[in-house]
């Protein structure tokens, strides 16, 4: 399963919807999406005892990210970096440390940021990357950043770079996923 993990708090954001774009290139290439979208979830701010007594919406997320071979990272950019709400997420898979692979060990992880400058973008993707590390999971060499504005109003990518960046990055996620699970497409 490809778990898209993302957005910001507001429903309908930029990023996520370049996130259900790549869940959509994904479920095209024979693999099982499912969206885990910040804008509809009211996740608690991380705390230690959450570790040991996680609330509902955190075992929800937990369970979805184990039951994960891909995870698809997807932030706005907020002052040239991810929003809060995705590192309160990330903060949460602490809990997962414990698990018999740590963290997201033997997963893969594609990485998206929308919104201010390139520099901006880049430097979102680099906060990702750098967590990514951290969790122990395999970064695709493909990250996609865009700018607002990057679907035409029929759902069609107006601009034909990320749309191509979106497809390789999937691309990436399917093939390092067979390497790492030895199943035909994530989730399969």
């Amino acid at each position: 399963m490809v778990l898209g993990l993302g957005g910001s708090t507001r429903k309908g954001s930029w990023a996520e919807l370049l996130l259900r774009k790549a869940l959509l290139t994904a479920r095209d290439a024979g693999m099982k999406p499912q969206m885990y979208s910040l804008g509809s979830k009211d996740l608690p701010v991380f705390r230690d005892s959450h570790l040991t007594d996680p609330p509902p919406e955190v075992a929800e997320l937990l369970a979805k990210v184990r039951q994960a071979d891909a995870v698809v990272f997807s932030s706005p950019v907020y002052h040239g970096t991810i929003a809060g709400a995705l590192k309160n997420a990330v903060d949460h898979l602490q809990a997962l440390g414990q698990d018999e692979q740590p963290w997201l060990t033997g997963k893969v992880a594609g990485l998206m940021a929308v919104g201010g400058t390139p520099i901006g973008g880049a430097n979102a993707i680099s906060a990702m990357d750098h967590f990514c590390r951290a969790l122990r999971v395999t970064t695709v060499p493909t990250a996609v950043i865009a700018g607002q504005g990057f679907l035409a109003q029929d759902g069609s990518f107006s601009d034909e770079t990320v749309g191509a960046r979106v497809a390789r990055m999937v691309e990436e996620l399917g093939s390092h996923a067979r390497i790492l699970t030895g199943r035909e497409a994530p989730g399969a």
